[in-house]
């Protein structure tokens, strides 16, 4: 079966992001979290908000495949365990889960 443009596309970016976050692994010992969160948001954000009108059509499967790669980054960041429970890590970094930001995206018409 042909993969749609959607996946394909979905799956580049994870490609990417997972990229990034391979670049965050190797410098979280040797930077503060600050500049990881720069990096975060100056690298990964803009994938993730520039695809926001992809997202909003994406399949439940693949928003979650980029929300885990979303978490796995912030898990880096703050050097805790890779399963850790992430809404703590979330919320003192001051960033919007994926789901969230397609759910306001889809209320609010963005």
């Amino acid at each position: 079966m042909c993969k749609s443009w959607n996946d394909s596309g979905i799956d580049s970016v994870a490609l990417k992001i997972s990229r990034i976050i391979g670049v965050i692994a190797h410098l979280r010992h040797f930077v503060p979290l600050i500049t990881l969160l720069s990096i975060y948001r100056s690298l990964i954000l803009p994938y993730l908000y520039y695809g926001l009108a992809a997202w909003g059509q994406a399949a439940k499967t693949q928003i979650q495949k980029i929300l885990v790669i979303q978490k796995i980054a912030l898990c880096f960041m703050y050097l805790s365990k890779p399963r850790a429970y992430a809404l703590p890590l979330f919320i003192s970094s001051k960033i919007l889960p994926l789901n969230t930001v397609c759910y306001m995206s889809k209320q609010y018409n963005l």
